[in-house]
């Protein structure tokens, strides 16, 4: 009996401090990390925060193919009459704009590169569109996750931007407004059917796995929050129009 002791105190002695070690590592993972995580996130905005010359650094790629005015600064228009006519800005579709359009005649856009413009006019929101959602890409403006599909691919759209600045109007958009990109090969005009308060955990809400062509627009909320917030105003808005990408030819 006294042998058998033995042996169960040795594996005792081996396999408890695996036990506890797996147990301490996920108390880290599940209830220090989310502590710690804005505090990280915070110092990382801080270290980044270097002048740069933005034009050196990303590709831009977006030609207007129709007359649109330029982004409207940030801070433009921070009250707007929601209830009056929306802005006078050029909202018609090119006149020569096809149904469909080939991958291979478009410029897929690389980490970086701005390529598009997004326009609420009704919220007097207007900036312009880089793929990719760094720190340094939303400074100038929204940023679209690479882990999305550009407008007309068929997926979903992604993209970003911050609740102080390009953004911040947000909190006049309604259900059935209209939303539109503007990029180089075609305009594209989604329709506005829901908006949600999310925590920022819940990724599943961005709708990534859509089966169909969906931009989701978010931002940190409270809207006049200063500094990083866990939560995230979502825009959900349907594929009204644009070019259909062809990916067989």
């Amino acid at each position: 009996m006294s042998i058998k002791h033995k042996g169960y105190d040795r594996k005792s002695f081996i396999i408890l401090p695996i036990v506890f070690l797996i147990i301490g590592f996920l108390l880290i993972f599940f209830v220090v990390k989310p502590i710690v995580a804005p505090f990280l996130e915070y110092a990382d905005l801080i270290l980044l925060d270097s002048e740069m010359d933005y034009d050196k650094e990303f590709d831009d790629i977006f030609v207007p193919i129709v007359d649109i005015e330029e982004p409207l600064p940030p801070d433009d228009k921070e009250d707007p009459d929601v209830n009056a006519e929306p802005p006078d800005v050029n909202v018609e579709p090119p006149p020569t704009q096809p149904d469909t359009i080939p991958l291979s005649s478009i410029t897929y856009p690389k980490f970086g590169t701005k390529y598009a413009q997004i326009r609420i006019p009704e919220c007097y929101i207007s900036t312009y569109l880089y793929f990719g959602d760094s720190t340094k890409i939303l400074k100038l403006g929204a940023g679209q996750s690479t882990s999305s599909f550009i407008p007309g691919y068929g997926g979903t759209i992604l993209a970003g931007a911050h609740n102080n600045t390009y953004f911040h109007n947000f909190k006049y958009i309604k259900e059935g407004q209209k939303i539109y990109i503007d990029t180089s090969y075609g305009q594209y005009v989604y329709t506005v059917t829901e908006t949600k308060i999310i925590k920022s955990s819940q990724t599943k809400e961005l709708r990534l796995d859509s089966d169909k062509e969906i931009l989701v627009l978010y931002t940190c909320y409270p809207f006049d929050e200063l500094g990083l917030t866990n939560k995230r105003f979502v825009v959900y808005a349907d594929y009204t129009s644009g070019p259909i990408i062809d990916h067989s030819a």
